[in-house]
């Protein structure tokens, strides 16, 4: 047999000292399933008057809700037929658990930024450094360097020389329309 492991209910003594003021025989077990610690267990209280009886029927019903379901059955318990509700754990004493994960999780998310940025500032770094080179062996030669791509106004140049720019520096093109070269081109300038 696989047993689910269990955890003491957070609100049961409480949730005892209420079932006692009503009938001292009532007993409930106060173990609740560990994957059902996120949600609300709510013992629903209901109690029969007997008309040849100086003692009333007590009949008890152990449920769970989510949140939004508990918040409805908080407002509509009695039209339901029961006459007392009370709450036998809560999932809001779970949440340091949740935090902790969270915490850590946003640390991951911080160190794989930094990493992330040192690997884009290296790439960035090797980039200027082959423009640089480009441009001296353009000098050696005797030619006019190349524009830095960070100075050109796409929107002044004409077709052709973007779409010279963008076969000379390797920028892939979806189409060779004007509109989605100069957009290509911007997009390769910004990375």
């Amino acid at each position: 047999y696989i047993t689910m492991k269990t955890i003491e209910a957070n609100n049961l003594k409480q949730a005892v000292k209420e079932l006692k003021a009503l009938d001292e025989n009532l007993q409930i077990s106060g173990e609740i399933n560990e994957k059902d610690k996120g949600y609300y267990h709510v013992i629903l209280v209901r109690i029969i008057q007997k008309a040849n009886s100086v003692k009333n029927e007590v009949s008890l019903h152990v449920q769970q809700y989510t949140e939004l379901a508990f918040q409805k059955l908080k407002k509509h318990f009695k039209y339901l037929g029961y006459s007392k509700l009370i709450i036998l754990h809560t999932p809001e004493q779970v949440e340091p658990v949740k935090k902790k994960q969270n915490e850590t999780k946003a640390q991951d998310e911080a160190e794989l930024r930094k990493k992330i940025e040192a690997e884009v500032s290296a790439e960035y770094l090797e980039r200027i450094k082959a423009l640089e080179e480009q441009v001296a062996k353009q000098k050696a030669k005797g030619q006019e360097p190349q524009k830095n791509p960070t100075e050109i106004e796409v929107d002044k140049v004409s077709y052709h020389e973007l779409l010279k720019f963008a076969n000379e520096n390797g920028i892939q093109l979806e189409s060779r329309k004007e509109e989605d070269l100069r957009q290509a081109v911007k997009a390769w300038l910004k990375k």
